[in-house]
């Protein structure tokens, strides 16, 4: 790290210093990588530098709780890292068509712009650089199935349920899907599966118990108030139980 400060500081325009220091604070504090990698973007298009402050960012975005943070307010809102980091990892992707990793990565960021098509067509490319069907496969066939679902194409059978653990995200975008083709009853049965399973946290059973009481509103409202009583009385409590 001193060797890449001391070559820093004799040509601070020298990308590969800041890459070189960018990759050992991954290691130590991942918020002061972010800054380091924006850097090596502004000085250069070095691909390292390039995925490097894309997989930053994504990593930022993928975790909720971040949200609250200096690190995003500064990274993602005051820099419009979200963005930014899309395109750098574009033009990373331009080199390096078939890395599957960056592909993902820009899905994700670009789901969170909202650019929902783009973002299919990244999930899908990533998944078709992949020669085995793996976790991560399925995880980016459950991505490309919300993405869809999000741009008003639902389609249920492109989710993969079997010989994966569903992320919080894809009980709930699954449980939306069936709402959009008019099977509430099947998505009210999903979410109580869901619920149910002893390996759900307190804190995602929570938010399904809340979820379960919305979609129940205007089936069942007794039971409905009863899901939404019991999301309230369910530690860490989900907000949208309390209003």
């Amino acid at each position: 790290n001193k060797a890449f400060s001391n070559a820093q500081q004799t040509d601070p325009m020298y990308s590969l210093a800041w890459i070189g220091q960018a990759l050992i604070a991954e290691k130590i504090d991942y918020n002061e990588s972010i800054d380091l990698y924006r850097h090596c973007v502004d000085l250069s298009n070095h691909s390292q530098g390039l995925y490097g402050y894309g997989k930053a960012i994504t990593n930022l975005l993928m975790n909720p709780k971040n949200k609250s943070t200096n690190a995003y307010r500064y990274s993602v809102d005051y820099l419009n890292g979200n963005q930014r980091s899309s395109d750098a990892l574009t033009k990373y992707i331009q080199r390096n068509p078939n890395d599957a990793n960056a592909l993902q990565c820009l899905g994700i960021i670009h789901e969170f712009n909202h650019r929902f098509v783009q973002a299919a067509t990244a999930y899908q490319l990533s998944f078709s650089k992949i020669n085995q069907q793996n976790e991560l496969s399925k995880r980016l066939q459950n991505d490309y199935a919300r993405v869809k679902c999000r741009s008003g194409h639902v389609q249920i059978d492109a989710f993969v349920s079997q010989g994966i653990k569903l992320t919080l995200l894809d009980l709930l975008w699954l449980s939306i899907a069936y709402g959009k083709i008019n099977k509430r009853i099947d998505a009210i049965e999903f979410l109580k599966r869901a619920i149910d399973d002893s390996t759900t946290t307190d804190e995602d059973r929570s938010i399904l118990l809340t979820f379960l009481g919305l979609y129940q509103r205007e089936i069942d409202p007794q039971t409905a108030i009863k899901h939404l009583f019991k999301s309230y009385q369910t530690k860490p409590v989900c907000s949208s139980a309390i209003t």
